[in-house]
């Protein structure tokens, strides 16, 4: 009976961190790229505000672009596409998680409000910086998302059911 005490304690050891970070919440790092002459980037703006007020925790950073692609904005856009792989040819253009969109609609608007939710509510997601930063350090990609921890996890309680059965034949 006491080794069974044992392997439900470390069963729910291994669980513990899992439930915990399901209720954390995660931030989630917005990039938007717009021109103050666009009105489709003005209804975006405003969609953009409430999704803030909406989810307190959407870091929002906007970039105004010029036409002239040798403004620092523009140039800071180029960089943010190539880390996405990415060819923006008009704005608005917005980047989250490993996403971008070009343009805005209602269909826009629904998928980007699920990332967001997925986003907070989930194990969170890579941010623009993030990827910025990958491409800096010459990693093209994020990482396979394979959860070691699970897997090891599911290993350890393996070996422990196996141990256990094995002192009771």
């Amino acid at each position: 009976m006491k080794n069974l005490y044992i392997f439900l304690a470390v069963i729910g050891m291994l669980f513990l961190p899992s439930f915990r970070s399901a209720q954390a919440k995660n931030s989630v790092e917005i990039f938007w790229f717009h021109e103050a002459t666009c009105s489709v980037c003005q209804q975006m703006s405003t969609w953009l505000d409430n999704l803030q007020k909406k989810y307190p925790e959407v870091q929002l950073r906007k970039f105004e672009v010029s036409a002239s692609s040798d403004d620092v904005n523009s140039q800071i856009l180029n960089k943010v596409a190539s880390a996405y792989g990415k060819a923006v040819q008009y704005v608005p253009v917005t980047f989250i998680n490993n996403q971008s969109f070009e343009g805005f609609d209602d269909n826009t608007a629904v998928q980007i409000d699920a990332i967001v939710s997925a986003c907070i509510d989930g194990e969170g997601c890579t941010s623009p910086s993030q990827k910025l930063a990958q491409m800096d350090a010459g990693v093209n990609k994020k990482p396979n998302s394979i959860n070691f921890k699970l897997i090891g996890g599911g290993i350890l309680v393996v070996l422990i059911l196996l141990f256990w059965l094995g002192r009771k034949i």
